[in-house]
């Protein structure tokens, strides 16, 4: 599990909260996801490509 100071799980919380306002249900991939991308171990770029090949049967 990543390690996240108070501060980045206080950002990844803000914008689960965001996403559950919009009635868009945050999976725990999901929540591991944006933990990767605020400690700065991934880029969105390489989590929106690791989706892209999950659901891509190509």
């Amino acid at each position: 599990m990543t390690k996240l100071t108070p501060e980045q799980e206080y950002k990844v919380n803000q914008v689960i909260a965001n996403l559950e306002i919009e009635n868009m249900h945050v999976t725990p991939e999901m929540k591991k996801d944006l933990a990767k991308v605020a400690s700065g171990e991934k880029t969105t770029e390489q989590i929106i490509q690791e989706i892209k090949r999950r659901y891509t049967h190509v």
